[in-house]
C-alpha cells in the first residue's frame, strides 16, 4: 500500500498527496502507522493521520499509543489535544505516566491525570478524629415481653411510629414491623387500618405471655428485627471481630440490620476481550437473626478496580452458626469453597463479553438509573451516557424513546453495546460513585439476576468488540462526588 510505505519511510508530502486525493487509512488494519509517524519523531506526520483512528482504542497488548515507549513530551501533548485519554489503564492497571521511559513526559501524564482524579483530601475532622464503631455498646439483644414494649408518636394518617423500651426511644425499621408481624402471626400491613396502640393492647390483651428477642441499633437509635427467644444469636461484636481477623478481608460495612464483609480470594480468571478478574465474597451478617447469614460469590475486574456481586438465591450459599463464640463462622469462612458456582458465574461473564445487549435488558438499566439515582440531573446525564455506550438505539430504530418499542420486539432488537458492557457501566457507577445511588443491592440484584438465565440475545447477535476499561471516567459528576462519595466510605465502612 503506497500509503503505508510513505509513511515507513516518513515522505510526508507523498502521504499528504494520497490522503488528499481519497486514500484513506484503515483504522482497523493500519493502526500501526500511527507508531511509525512516532517513531520518525515526524509531528506533521501524526497531525495528518491522527483524525483517521481513535487514540483511546487500545491494541493487541491492551495499551493505548501513550504507552509507546518512545513517548515525549511534545508528542504527549499532540496526542491529549487530540483526544487521547491520559488515566486510560492497561490489563495490569498500569497508567500511561507510570509507564513512559522520558521523566519530563511521566510528569506531564501525571500532573493530567491527577487534574482529572484529584487525591481525595479528608476534612480533619475525619482524618484527625475518627469515630471507631463500638460494636459491643452498638448492639444489644434483649429478651422482652409484649408489655415492655411501648409504642409512641403514632401518626394515624400514615401508621408509622416508635418504640419506648426503658428509658429510650427508638425508630421502627421495615425489619420491626416485618419480622414482628410474622412473629405474632398477622400481616404487616395491619398498621395501616389499626394504630400501634391498638394493636399492641390487643396482642397484651389476648397473648401476655408473649416473649422474643429483639435486637436495637444504639447508635442509630433503632429498633431491629424480632426471633423467638429461644434462638441462639452469635453477636455481632463477635462476628466483625472474626471478618476482621480473617487475613483476606477487603472491608466490613453496615446497613439496614446487616454486616456485609468483603473477603478478596486468590484466584483469578479473564475474560477474553475484557480483562482479569479476581474472585471475592460478600458475607451478608444479619445482626437480628432474622434471615440466614449467607455467602454471595462476586468478583473484582482488575482493569478498572469495578466490584460486581451476584446478589440472587443462584450464586448465594447459606450457611448455620452453630455456637455463640464465633469458631463455626471462622472455620466455615476458612474452609468455604464454592468452585462450580464461579465456574458457572466466569462462563456467564464471558458470554456476556460475546453477546449484544436487547432494548430489553438496556431499559432494566435506564429504569435502575431513574429509580435508584436521586439527583435529577445526574440520572439525565447518566441516562445520555448509557445510550451513548449502547449505540444511540433511538436514531437506529427511528424513535423518540425506546418504551415506545413495543414490549414484544424488545427482546429482539440488539443495540451497539454488549450485555458485559452494561455491567461494566452499572459496576462503575457502584463502586466508584456510590455517593449517587440510593441502594446499591437494587444493581447487584439486576447483574446477578441476568447472569443467573439466558440473555436476550444469547448465540443470536454476537458481540466482538473489546471492552473498555471506564465508560463515566471524563464526566462531570466524577469531579463533583468524588470526595464526597470517598468521605461518606470513610465513615460508614470500616476498611481492613
Amino acid at each position: 500500500m503506497p500509503l503505508r510505505k510513505a509513511v515507513k519511510e516518513n515522505r510526508y508530502e507523498i502521504a499528504e498527496f494520497l490522503i488528499g486525493n481519497g486514500m484513506r487509512p484503515d483504522p482497523e488494519r493500519d493502526a500501526e502507522l500511527l507508531c511509525s509517524a512516532l517513531e520518525n519523531r515526524s509531528k506533521p506526520m501524526l497531525r495528518l493521520l491522527l483524525p483517521f483512528f481513535e487514540l483511546n482504542r487500545p491494541g493487541t497488548d491492551g495499551r493505548t499509543l501513550l504507552f509507546h515507549p518512545q513517548l515525549d513530551k511534545e508528542t504527549a501533548e499532540l496526542l491529549i489535544q487530540s483526544g487521547a485519554k491520559a488515566d486510560f489503564a492497561d490489563p495490569d492497571g498500569v497508567l500511561p505516566y507510570q509507564a513512559a521511559a522520558d521523566p519530563e513526559t511521566a510528569e506531564y501524564l501525571e500532573k493530567l491525570y491527577f487534574e482529572l482524579h484529584p487525591p481525595v483530601e479528608y476534612l480533619p475532622a475525619v482524618v484527625e478524629k475518627p469515630q471507631p464503631l463500638n460494636w459491643s455498646e452498638r448492639f444489644t439483644t434483649e429478651r422482652v415481653s409484649i408489655a415492655d414494649l411501648v409504642p409512641v408518636e403514632c401518626d394515624p394518617a400514615t401508621g408509622r411510629f416508635k418504640i419506648r423500651f426503658e428509658d429510650r426511644i427508638y425508630d421502627t425499621t421495615a425489619r420491626f414491623i416485618t419480622s414482628f408481624a410474622r412473629k405474632l402471626k398477622f400481616s404487616n400491613n395491619i398498621f395501616n387500618y389499626f394504630t400501634a396502640e391498638e394493636v399492641f393492647d390487643r396482642v397484651q390483651e389476648r397473648n401476655p405471655d408473649v416473649a422474643f428477642k429483639v435486637t436495637f441499633d444504639r447508635q442509630n437509635g433503632e429498633i431491629l428485627g424480632v426471633v423467638d427467644e429461644t434462638k441462639r444469636l452469635l453477636p455481632a461484636e463477635i462476628a466483625c471481630s472474626v471478618f476482621a481477623a480473617d487475613p483476606r478481608i477487603q472491608k466490613i460495612q453496615y446497613a439496614h440490620g446487616v454486616w456485609e464483609a468483603e473477603f478478596l480470594l486468590d484466584e483469578t480468571f479473564s475474560v477474553r476481550n475484557d480483562s482479569e478478574y479476581a474472585r471475592k465474597i460478600w458475607v451478608h451478617y444479619p445482626v437480628d437473626g432474622v434471615s440466614m447469614p449467607c455467602v454471595y460469590l462476586s468478583v473484582l475486574r482488575q482493569v478498572c478496580s469495578n466490584g460486581m456481586v451476584a446478589q440472587v438465591p443462584g450464586f448465594r450459599t447459606e450457611i448455620e452458626i452453630n455456637d455463640e463464640s464465633g469458631t463455626h463462622l471462622s472455620r466455615l469462612l476458612r474452609s468455604y469453597n464454592n468452585e462450580n458456582g464461579f465456574m458457572a458465574l466466569e462462563s456467564r461473564l464471558q458470554t456476556a463479553q460475546d453477546t449484544l445487549a436487547s432494548i430489553n435488558e438496556l431499559l432494566k438499566f435506564e429504569n435502575l438509573l431513574a429509580t435508584q439515582i436521586s439527583d435529577p440531573r445526574s440520572a439525565s446525564a447518566l441516562q445520555t451516557r448509557l445510550e451513548e455506550m449502547a449505540g444511540d438505539p433511538c436514531a437506529r430504530y427511528e424513535t423518540t424513546s425506546l418504551s415506545n418499542i413495543a414490549p414484544k420486539k424488545r427482546s429482539l432488537l440488539p443495540v451497539g453495546c454488549s450485555v458485559n458492557d452494561l455491567f461494566h457501566f452499572c459496576s462503575e457507577l457502584t463502586t466508584h460513585h456510590d455517593n449517587l445511588v440510593s441502594r446499591a443491592d437494587a444493581f447487584n440484584a439486576t447483574l446477578g439476576s441476568m447472569l443467573a438465565q439466558e440473555f436476550d440475545l444469547e448465540e443470536m447477535y454476537p458481540n466482538r468488540n473489546a471492552a473498555r476499561a471506564f465508560h463515566l471516567d471524563d464526566m462531570d459528576l466524577t469531579e463533583n462526588i468524588y470526595q464526597e462519595s470517598a468521605a461518606r466510605r470513610y465513615n460508614t465502612v470500616f476498611q481492613a
